[in-house]
């Protein structure tokens, strides 16, 4: 019904009211929906590998009896600082290229069989890399400071990583255009600053539970 010239009557029974009679309205509101439910699925991918990674990080040391990757206050810098703030980068994701040409789909799932695997890959590589690197510092009978410092490093550079690369399941990253996503982008600098600030500052080192450590182990292990 038209929002403007219809009346009260064709408004009230219509679905779809036109608040400025203009059809076109309808198209631009189809491609925002396309972007809003991209968005939001590509956020809560996004959220639930993380969440996933997070569990399993701490559930194998748990279960071999050995100290946790992550001190309480650096588990909760993650869940403020890098978690919600990745996520709602999300949010302020421009629309893909294609997405004026997609086939309508019906009965669409906001988490499918294809994202379910997706998560599962994402969270496996970041467990994998967080892990890996805290084994291998204990291993090599670095302090546990040290050790939680590398693990927490690897965490957010992974993070970073990982967030740039679920910004599309269709394009590549250079197709997108690395910093497309002006909020996204502002994150990972400010992530980067803060890590490097908490790694060379001792005081601020301290502050969260890690070791002031050189560039160098910190660039390459």
């Amino acid at each position: 019904a038209m929002g403007i010239k219809g009346t009260d009557v064709a408004r009230e029974a219509a679905q779809i009211v036109l608040a400025d009679d203009n059809y076109v309205t309808i198209t631009t509101g189809i491609f925002e929906g396309r972007k809003f439910f991209d968005n939001l699925t590509k956020g809560l991918k996004y959220y639930l590998a993380v969440k996933l990674a997070l569990i399993l990080i701490f559930l194998l040391p748990v279960t071999l009896g050995i100290a946790l990757p992550f001190s309480p206050i650096q588990i909760i810098v993650l869940e403020l600082f890098m978690d919600l703030a990745a996520s709602s980068g999300f949010v302020a994701e421009p629309k893909e290229k294609g997405v004026y040409n997609r086939e309508p789909i019906k009965n669409l799932k906001l988490l499918d069989k294809k994202a379910v695997i997706d998560i599962a890959l994402k969270s496996l590589m970041l467990f994998i890399a967080v892990i890996g690197i805290y084994f291998w510092s204990l291993s090599n009978n670095l302090s546990i400071e040290i050790s939680r410092t590398l693990a927490f490093s690897t965490w957010i550079i992974s993070h970073i990583f990982l967030a740039f690369a679920s910004r599309s399941d269709r394009e590549t990253i250079f197709s997108l255009g690395i910093f497309s996503n002006q909020l996204m982008t502002y994150w990972a600098i400010l992530a980067i600053v803060f890590l490097v600030a908490v790694t060379q500052i001792p005081a601020l080192a301290l502050r969260f539970s890690m070791a002031s450590i050189s560039l160098t182990l910190l660039i390459y292990p």
